[in-house]
């Protein structure tokens, strides 16, 4: 799938993502339809470092007289990754490149984009990773200079955070929802009143599951069998 959708979106960028390299392409869009806003900035090497968070949004609920406020999950705060990547303009790793042109065209891919209002939404790809996304923020080492003082060598350091067109977060949630009939395959060691509670937050509702699937017994489960989960009567 991942193959296709950038075979699509090259098609659109004239360019073919190098799976040793980090490849950062500007979009207009993110959604259905692949709009680049401008070339991709290819890494010259594999990055050196990666890292990755995902937060959960989980705030505190605070009774008159309690000591200890109670935490609650309220939702996925969202993914943060970072990439650390190195320029070289010195020629001692290969092909060169000029660093400071190397380190603006960077800026202007991933920076503000004067129709959108905003900066550039990013399609970051590198082997498998793939992630739509916007630049958080930009730090630039230089470790290397000329002795006019230009730079030869410089360390880049990339926070991305991850981006969800409106349409898709929408249609996520609506997959994910108690409102909608689903079917989930049983597995071993499944227990209705669990799967009740963690689709609707109630393991009471068992008993109107099994009447809806013909269980005679909600106790024993069939696994590898396909259960109906019903939506919650309103």
């Amino acid at each position: 799938m991942i193959t296709e959708f950038l075979g699509e979106l090259a098609s659109y960028a004239n360019i073919v993502p190098e799976k040793d390299k980090l490849t950062i392409i500007p979009m207009m869009d993110v959604g259905p339809v692949p709009m680049p806003a401008g070339m991709p900035y290819i890494t010259q090497f594999a990055p050196e470092k990666y890292q990755q968070a995902e937060q959960q949004n989980m705030p505190r609920r605070e009774a008159q007289g309690e000591t200890e406020p109670e935490a609650f999950f309220a939702g996925s705060g969202g993914e943060d990754f970072e990439f650390d990547i190195l320029i070289d303009g010195s020629g001692a790793m290969g092909e060169p490149r000029e660093v400071l042109i190397d380190v603006n065209f960077l800026k202007t891919t991933t920076g503000f984009n004067g129709v959108l209002h905003h900066p550039n939404y990013l399609l970051v790809v590198w082997g498998t990773f793939l992630r739509t996304a916007l630049l958080q923020d930009i730090k630039v080492e230089n470790t290397m200079f000329r002795p006019d003082g230009t730079p030869l060598r410089a360390k880049v350091k990339l926070k991305f955070r991850s981006h969800k067109p409106k349409l898709q977060s929408l249609l996520e949630s609506r997959l994910s929802s108690p409102d909608l009939t689903q079917k989930r395959v049983i597995r071993k060691g499944d227990r209705l009143d669990l799967m009740c509670h963690r689709h609707y937050r109630d393991h009471r509702y068992h008993i109107a599951v099994a009447k809806a699937n013909g269980l005679t017994s909600f106790r024993f489960l069939e696994e590898g069998a396909d259960i109906i989960l019903p939506p919650i009567a309103k």
